[in-house]
């Protein structure tokens, strides 16, 4: 997944023309996107005993909104449902992995840059803040599952950076196809041993409409 991610933002770097985007990108307009999305967590942090980090399915989907202030340029917020696991294996004494099935809720902001064949590149801040009952399950030596505590689970804020490709589908509708990575600066777990945080690498699809 980090190479796929890596390759699409490649691609557009070394991408280039003379001629606008197909859609272009009216100064003052507005676009309200759909989106989904799934790839893999890989948790960073500290446990006790040192345990591996292993990559963990995630998936989210959300709506996002853009601005543009310039014909290449918009700024956009988002608001997303995400599911992120954190996953560790343990092989010492005991073999077994733990995972901790967070959900966030998480608030994007941030700015794209659209070139001249619609390939785009944007980058921003998130906040995450956790949603619902997050679940901690065993397998392996070790058996078990329980709910976290609610005051162990934290807010996430950090990076995001992606890359994609518009598509036009309609006079005023884009197909968006991209790659995001999303690394936390802060903790998004910490019971006082265990202390997780995200660095997610994901592929997305959805809808945008210019309006």
């Amino acid at each position: 997944m980090k190479k796929v991610f890596f390759a699409a933002v490649a691609v557009f770097v070394v991408s280039g023309s003379s001629a606008l985007y197909s859609q272009g990108l009216e100064v003052g307009s507005m676009k309200f996107g759909l989106y989904g999305g799934g790839g893999v967590n890989y948790v960073s942090g500290e446990a006790v005993g040192s345990p591996e980090a292993k990559a963990a399915g995630s998936y989210f989907f959300g709506v996002n909104g853009l601005y543009n202030i310039t014909d290449t340029g918009s700024l956009f917020v988002g608001l997303e449902y995400s599911y992120r696991p954190y996953k560790l294996e343990s092989t010492g004494l005991f073999e077994y992995t733990s995972t901790i099935k967070a959900k966030f809720i998480d608030v994007n902001l941030g700015y794209r840059f659209t070139n001249f064949q619609g390939f785009y590149f944007e980058g921003g801040l998130f906040v995450g803040v956790p949603a619902g009952t997050w679940k901690g399950e065993y397998k392996g030596d070790l058996e078990g599952s329980g709910n976290c505590e609610n005051k162990d689970t934290k807010n996430e804020i950090g990076l995001m950076v992606g890359a994609g490709y518009l598509v036009p589908i309609a006079e005023t509708a884009d197909l968006n196809i991209g790659v995001v990575m999303k690394k936390s600066f802060t903790k998004g777990y910490d019971d006082g041993f265990t202390k997780l945080k995200t660095q997610l690498f994901a592929v997305k699809a959805g809808v945008e409409m210019k309006f």
